[in-house]
């Protein structure tokens, strides 16, 4: 007698239930209307001091972000701020970019959140937490010591902001 092969059988049934395409279609659209309101730029810092440190980040939308620092390894917030976002008029695409990689309509600049963070002890690390939309990002940072009290290291970088060129 001829061996039996095995057979591949093709289900009648909807590769997803109804409900569980209706909650994957939901998702999609939440996560859709949330994503303008994340990160465009994560948060990076500038223009450290003993006693301050400036924390920016771009977001594609006007919603407002939470800055939350923490003293060290504690859990205790020590500031709670909210950002103010404004528009970063200075990185709009010039209009040569805007027509060789957008068709002349380029995507609308970005809003920058900028958040002083000062009465910062001076030489001490500190933990922050921000939060833009569902988005989080958590970094750290040491304030610098006090003038003339100790050595300070610095590393210099550049960004030219040249998307989507550099891309």
């Amino acid at each position: 007698p001829a061996s039996a092969s095995p057979t591949c059988q093709i289900a009648s049934e909807p590769l997803l239930r109804p409900s569980i395409r209706y909650l994957l279609v939901l998702s999609l659209f939440v996560d859709a209307l949330s994503a303008e309101a994340q990160f465009h730029v994560r948060p990076y810092l500038q223009n450290p001091t003993a006693t301050s440190m400036t924390i920016v980040w771009f977001s594609a939308e006007a919603v407002p972000g939470t800055l939350t620092l923490f003293s060290g390894a504690t859990t205790t917030p020590e500031q709670e701020n909210v950002s103010q976002p404004e528009v970063a008029a200075e990185l709009a695409y010039p209009t040569r970019e805007a027509q060789q990689f957008f068709d002349g309509k380029a995507p609308a600049p970005p809003f920058a959140h900028r958040i002083e963070l000062i009465g910062l002890a001076p030489r001490q690390p500190y933990r922050y937490q921000v939060r833009q939309g569902t988005d989080q990002f958590e970094g750290s940072f040491t304030t610098a010591p006090s003038p003339g009290s100790g050595e300070v290291r610095l590393i210099f970088f550049a960004d030219s902001e040249t998307e989507p060129e550099s891309t």
